[in-house]
């Protein structure tokens, strides 16, 4: 059964939140891409919530990498699991910071 894949994107007083569900695969890898694209402020740090991911494949992953603004900061929310797994197959982590839970990595960057 196929988890259908979706994104929200809230603005905070320190960053940028985007929260993604389902399945990062690429059929939803571009919608990705895109908003972080999309970003107004660039220089403001994007904070990319993954723990309602129930499956990622190589163009999630891409998505993901790809996803830096110009002169911003990305960080990953992923608890424990599959999806988490994945990441640290592809160390994705020694390119962009993995937190376990989201107030961790909102509480990093509140600090910056």
């Amino acid at each position: 059964m196929d988890a259908e894949f979706a994104m929200s994107r809230e603005s905070l007083s320190h960053c940028e939140l985007l929260t993604l569900t389902g399945e990062l695969d690429l059929a939803a890898a571009p919608s990705v891409t895109d908003a972080v694209d999309a970003l107004t402020d660039p220089t403001r740090p994007c904070v990319i919530d993954l723990t309602g991911l129930t499956f990622i494949d190589s163009t999630g992953i891409h998505a993901l990498v790809h996803a830096t603004p110009q002169e911003g900061v990305v960080a990953l929310v992923c608890n424990p699991g599959n999806v988490r797994r994945v990441l640290e197959m592809t160390r994705i982590d020694r390119v962009v910071s993995v937190y376990e839970s989201l107030d961790a990595a909102l509480a990093e960057h509140d600090a910056a």
